[in-house]
């Protein structure tokens, strides 16, 4: 939200197992199955993962094929929303879900058929901090999982966020009123107070391209070309300025998230347009060469500005 601060949000609690009969894989995919029971979801941003989990002794197929129904419209198999996915902070390249669904050479994935739906998030440093090994800017944040199967990176470190009440005050030295915090842990008489903190991971990745995936939806880009618009690193019409990358072990790699660069990918004028002469200025030089005219417009079903010119 703090990205696209108009979107509207919806929060699904996870019932993460934690007795030893408990299966988080099962957990995993009620929670998305839940999510994309709202119909009205666009974006789906879930900060959570599980493993390492191998794919020959864990059955992950049930994680990877909620995401395939949560994103797709079955009755009419087209896109009706874009899941996006924390890697996890294990620093590894290993078998974590859901992100590693969206690695196709594994048969235990196949239920997940539209990865293009499917974005992974990986944590690149905006802010140097011990949390992340004291690496440099825009780089991979060493605890961030990494591999082939990320699609993008994204600040996650030292992001500025909200806490639970961790802390009961009596507040002003005055007690609270008697039910002014239900639910709360406090004492009848004390109230929690909540707290700003800067924590690090990749659950805090993820919501940065969630929020730029609902910027894009919001300028009309189609679900299934959010990822493509995201993660193209290089314009063709601006080869001289790719997209920056960060580079993860073993050669591997994954472009870090610009919002700006995504949406003037989109900025390609249509062709044809020409300007009346009714808005050319009078006693306006009109000698071979000269401006006489100039337009500017967005498009407010797709975020475009276009300047046009009529020459003289």
């Amino acid at each position: 939200a703090g990205l696209a601060y108009g979107s509207q949000i919806k929060s699904i609690k996870m019932g993460v197992a934690t007795t030893p009969t408990g299966n988080p894989v099962t957990d995993m995919a009620n929670a998305i199955t839940d999510a994309a029971a709202h119909n009205l979801v666009s974006v789906i941003n879930f900060s959570h993962y599980g493993g390492p989990w191998s794919p020959a002794l864990v059955d992950v197929s049930g994680i990877c094929l909620a995401i395939d129904r949560a994103v797709v419209d079955r009755p009419t198999n087209t896109p009706r929303a874009v899941f996006v996915n924390a890697v996890g902070n294990e620093g590894a390249d290993g078998y974590f879900y859901p992100a590693r669904c969206n690695d196709s050479t594994h048969s235990h994935h196949a239920t997940l058929t539209r990865k293009d739906l499917f974005i992974t998030v990986a944590n690149s440093v905006s802010v140097v901090t011990t949390a992340c090994g004291s690496v440099p800017v825009d780089q991979r944040c060493s605890t961030s999982n990494y591999g082939a199967w990320v699609d993008i990176a994204a600040p996650g470190s030292a992001i500025r966020t909200t806490t639970t009440p961790h802390t009961c005050e009596l507040c002003g030295g005055n007690p609270c009123p008697v039910g002014a915090c239900p639910g709360s842990p406090c004492p009848t008489d004390y109230c929690p107070v909540w707290h700003y903190s800067s924590p690090t991971g990749t659950s805090f990745s993820a919501p940065m391209v969630s929020g730029a995936a609902a910027i894009l939806k919001s300028c009309g880009v189609p679900l299934d070309q959010i990822e493509s618009a995201l993660t193209t690193r290089v314009d063709p019409l601006n080869p001289l300025h790719p997209l920056k990358v960060i580079n993860f072990p073993f050669g591997t790699s994954a472009p870090r998230l610009d919002v700006y660069r995504a949406l003037a990918l989109r900025n390609h004028a249509p062709t044809g347009v020409a300007l009346s002469n009714g808005s050319i200025n009078e006693n306006t030089n009109t000698g071979a060469g000269f401006e006489v005219g100039v337009l500017s417009a967005i498009d407010a079903d797709t975020c475009d500005k276009h300047t046009y010119s009529k020459v003289g």
